[in-house]
């Protein structure tokens, strides 16, 4: 292994940020109150996530990553890989579905939809985006403008890294002004964090809606009401 190369590797991660100018130990944000602490100057490397609240609510780093027990220096896997195995499985227990009866159908606020595409209408030509919140009731209600969201002419973004850490916002919602609703690869890549993703084409009426899982499928029973 070159520790070098493996600094290079990590330092090139979203949300890195290293340790009193150690090329071993840092920290790696996941959502706006949860990071994931690390030290690969051991073995096996110590990785903790915190704060206490976020760890007590996330599956052991040891279920997710059981390799760590035979953590070898001189044949370990890659420090950027590992770390990015974790994140992705926090993002996804972030986002856990509550109930795995996948023949429920998904329960959508309707004003709250007419709302999103009134936005977009507003925003047209530029894109939107918002994340959604379920309620306690387990129907899709809120829309929130997330901290470090953005719009252009060809896409809209948010910064991960920025985002709290609530695993109530399970969706998210951004319109399309092209007028075509099938996800583009970036967008698949921010499905991934949510259960339920809504597109809103142009001309942003209700039958102008794509509504994705988390794999960029199509979801076809929905409900809004």
């Amino acid at each position: 292994m070159d520790p070098e190369r493996e600094f290079k590797a990590v330092d090139s991660l979203d949300g890195v940020t290293w340790k009193n100018g150690s090329r071993t130990e840092g920290f790696m944000q996941i959502a706006k109150n949860v990071e994931v602490h690390f030290n690969f100057n051991q073995s096996p490397p110590l990785l903790k996530i915190k704060p206490r609240k976020a760890r007590k609510a996330l599956p052991p780093v040891i279920d997710i990553l059981p390799e760590l027990t035979l953590w070898e220096m001189e044949d370990a896997p890659s420090w950027s890989e590992t770390l990015e195995k974790l994140r992705n499985a926090l993002l996804s227990a972030l986002h856990e579905e509550m109930d795995d009866d996948t023949n429920i159908t998904l329960s959508i606020d309707k004003r709250m939809v007419e709302g999103l595409l009134a936005s977009a209408r507003d925003a047209h030509p530029d894109e939107v985006i918002f994340l959604l919140r379920r309620d306690r009731n387990g129907s899709i209600s809120e829309a929130i403008l997330p901290q470090g969201a953005a719009g252009g002419k060809t896409l809209a973004y948010i910064v991960p890294s920025r985002l709290p850490f609530d695993p109530s916002l399970e969706g998210s919602f951004h319109s399309h002004p092209s007028g075509n609703c099938k996800p583009s690869e970036q967008d698949i890549e921010l499905f991934k964090r949510y259960k339920i993703n809504i597109i809103g084409c142009n001309p942003y009426r209700i039958e102008n809606l794509g509504f994705y899982d988390n794999l960029g499928d199509p979801i076809d029973e929905i409900s809004l009401q």
